[in-house]
């Protein structure tokens, strides 16, 4: 630094200074006639020497501060007076706080209603964007300027967040968990951030996901007459495949797809079904999660929070799993090889393991397990793989608005969303989403491609199972079994035909018999 100066009271602008936290005496302090921040110091300029060390932490906790070129002493007496002086605005701060955290509760309020699944900051040089998505679709809802953005993003994580990594940085990838208690109800927000580009360095962008918090409770009794899997609207076949899979004695449930796709729901839905169909309730679930996103009736669910130093904290949770005599094991996410591994063993010492991973479709997740180092030998063994399910969620029409398309030469009425919407769906042409899904119940001669390492043929064997059975069953695309939607009138032809293309005259005829055989 150039030098160490002195300075009084009345030389320093209060209201923008602060105290350094957990460092008695010091403070960053704004002086009227500078245009940089200075380290005050009340014992002699003794600890001067802190002073990039200290304003790198101070950095980390409340964002980017310039260097400070000198360092400024002051007399005890002024010393007092600043810190009051600060003590004051921390008042008036809190008063701040208070008024940002009623914006912030308003603007999840409005994102639940209007039935987003998540919101989208995208925090610029000069402004910042609001995007809510609602029925698989980004909204822009409207935009504020950077500094407001900034102090949501703050408030939100060092005040509202459960939990969290030290203090709200925008210059690092930072994970939270907020809770809230909205007029509509209780509601977990996944916080998520990570910088990028932009002229000033300050740019981020951060999404908050949407979850409806459960209310923990005690399940005394097994409700018999609940069918847990009724919400994803399985079609017979796919429900006899799913049966399949749930109920073989041990093995992998693999369930793949995008963010955002589902996963959580068909996880949570399939062990309450095996807890309460499969096992009467006499059986341990237990769940390594990051975080727990749902309550799952019969489940011991553990939260773990991923470490940004690289180091694995699923390893540790997952062997404590292992040894607590679980009949069935869940593990939220396998991202790398260690869990993998650890994975395998539990699969190979007789347990029934589910987790997720992200994969494109049922027979690239295949692939995708081998690139996490499990052996092609055990992923052919039988009963390895009890089944595979690659899901996505599919924006429905609303039945009240919906307009005919304009090509009509494939033999059905297709139809689009109106622009304009109406009132029944808040003006936007959709009515929820609805769950597909391709399955994957390997038999012999699956196991045989997957053991002679070649993914085509593992494909084509898949490919063939779906001319064997007469509905909707394994073997069918993703793609196939979401047209087949769009020509029963349910999904947007023109949103097809922007995420998958233009239709083959196969999978028109094919999809236009089942529709005949209905």
């Amino acid at each position: 630094m150039d030098e160490i100066i002195k300075t009084e009271f009345n030389n320093i602008d209060v209201t923008k200074s602060v105290s350094i936290p957990g460092r008695n005496g010091l403070m960053i302090c704004w002086l009227n006639n500078e245009n940089d921040y200075y380290l005050v110091d009340d014992n002699g300029g003794k600890q001067a020497v802190s002073d990039y060390l200290i304003l790198e932490c101070f950095s980390n906790d409340f964002g980017d501060l310039p260097k400070a070129k000198s360092v400024a002493i002051i007399s005890n007496t002024d010393f007092y007076k600043v810190f009051t002086a600060i003590d004051s605005q921390s008042g008036r701060a809190s008063k701040h706080n208070t008024d940002i955290v009623d914006t912030i509760d308003s603007l999840l309020e409005s994102a639940v209603v209007a039935g987003a699944s998540d919101i989208h900051f995208e925090r610029n040089d000069q402004v910042a964007i609001i995007h809510l998505r609602v029925n698989g679709l980004l909204n822009k809802v409207k935009t504020i300027s950077a500094e407001s953005c900034d102090e949501m993003m703050f408030v939100s994580y060092n005040i509202l967040a459960t939990t969290k990594e030290s203090t709200w940085n925008r210059n690092i990838p930072q994970d939270a968990n907020i809770l809230r208690e909205l007029p509509s109800g209780s509601y977990r927000f996944r916080y998520a951030h990570m910088p990028i580009f932009g002229k000033s360095g300050g740019c981020y962008h951060a999404v908050l996901r949407i979850i409806k918090a459960e209310t923990i409770q005690v399940f005394d009794a097994i409700d018999s007459d609940k069918n847990p899997l009724e919400i994803m609207q399985l079609t017979p076949d796919e429900d006899k495949d799913l049966q399949a899979i749930m109920q073989a004695p041990h093995g992998l449930l693999l369930i793949t797809g995008v963010t955002g796709s589902g996963k959580s729901t068909t996880i949570k839905n399939v062990l309450e079904w095996m807890y309460s169909k499969k096992y009467s309730g006499n059986a341990c679930f237990v769940t390594v999660e990051d975080p727990v996103e749902y309550k799952i009736q019969g489940a011991i669910q553990s939260s773990v929070v991923r470490l940004k130093d690289g180091a694995n904290a699923f390893l540790p949770a997952l062997k404590s799993a292992m040894r607590r005599d679980p009949d069935v094991l869940m593990i939220g996410e396998t991202r790398d090889d260690q869990t993998a591994t650890a994975l395998t063993g539990a699969i190979e010492s007789g347990h029934y393991a589910v987790t997720t991973v992200h994969a494109g479709s049922v027979t690239t997740a295949i692939q995708r397990l081998e690139s996490l180092g499990v052996k092609r030998d055990r992923l052919a063994s039988p009963g390895f793989i009890a089944g595979i399910i690659t899901q996505s969620l599919v924006p429905l029409l609303c039945e009240y608005c919906k307009v005919p398309h304009s090509i009509n030469d494939l033999g059905h009425k297709l139809f689009q969303k109106s622009e304009q919407g109406c009132e029944r769906c808040n003006q936007t042409g959709a009515s929820g989403r609805r769950p597909v899904f391709e399955m994957l119940v390997p038999d012999l001669n699956i196991l045989q491609e997957i053991a002679s390492g070649n993914p085509t043929k593992v494909y084509k064997c898949w490919r063939d199972k779906h001319n064997k059975r007469g509905n909707l069953n394994q073997g069918y695309l993703m793609k196939e079994k979401i047209f087949l939607l769009v020509m029963q009138g349910i999904v947007d032809y023109q949103w097809f035909i922007n995420f998958y293309g233009e239709i083959e005259d196969s999978m028109l005829r094919e999809m236009d018999e089942k529709i005949s055989n209905q």
